[in-house]
């Protein structure tokens, strides 16, 4: 070690400010330096991990994550750095993988169990899929909402987002792909079964579809939207029913 050198908790304060401003040239190279410095070290190759992929570089960010976790296993944070960054590159299934082994090998304190922060990431993704759903840009959309179900799959109300947007952008087979696994995760969640309805009638499997109202039906006799599909879909043919839209 260079008796010379910064210290890291320095070291890492000046980066987080550098990556705040945008220079990321000069943080990477103070990282560096601080490597060369200090060794091996997880909180540096984790900053230099998000140094990059800040830069859209997500190779390199995604070896410097692969690094820290390698220098520390229990550093959770380069773990779901590079949950992230999986997501970002549409590598749902690896990212999904890496999330469920986080699960089982991170710390059991609760501050610091990864999926109350997976969870957060999800929500913000989930939002940003909102955004882009009511500018009407609906790939954007579902890119969003597809990310959020990777970092926790348990969202009801994402799923549900994903499904409606599917089935908006004439993708009824896959709308009703998601809507038969959130029905199967949830079974008492009526919209999903609703929706499911809907999109089942699309397809013509009119059977299907009043079954499925049925049941939203049962579930919360209350629920006057899912009578009403019941009524109406006892009137009007398979192929006669519009939906509405909403």
């Amino acid at each position: 070690m260079n008796v010379n050198a910064e210290s890291l908790q320095t070291v890492v304060q000046k980066v987080t400010l550098l990556l705040r401003l945008n220079r990321f040239e000069t943080a990477e190279r103070l990282l560096m330096t601080a490597l060369d410095d200090h060794g091996a070290n997880a909180p540096l190759f984790n900053l230099l991990g998000l140094t990059y992929q800040k830069q859209s570089q997500f190779t390199k960010a995604m070896t410097q994550f692969r690094s820290a976790m390698d220098t520390d296993p229990s550093f959770v944070e380069a773990g779901l750095n590079l949950v992230v960054t999986l997501c970002d590159l549409g590598k749902y299934n690896e990212a999904q993988e890496l999330n469920k082994k986080l699960g089982k090998e991170a710390p059991t304190q609760k501050n610091k169990r990864p999926e109350l922060e997976l969870k957060k990431l999800a929500e913000f993704h989930h939002a940003q899929g909102l955004r882009y759903e009511e500018c009407d840009l609906l790939n954007e959309a579902i890119g969003e909402y597809r990310k959020a179900l990777t970092l926790d799959d348990d969202i009801c109300e994402t799923r549900l987002a994903l499904a409606k947007i599917l089935f908006k952008s004439q993708q009824p087979k896959k709308a009703a792909g998601e809507l038969e696994k959130l029905v199967k995760q949830s079974p008492e969640y009526t919209p999903a079964r609703i929706w499911l309805g809907i999109t089942y009638h699309k397809l013509g499997r009119m059977e299907e579809a009043q079954t499925q109202w049925s049941r939203a039906s049962a579930t919360n006799p209350e629920d006057v939207e899912a009578k009403a599909y019941l009524n109406i879909s006892a009137q009007i043919g398979p192929h006669g029913f519009v939906h509405p839209g909403r």
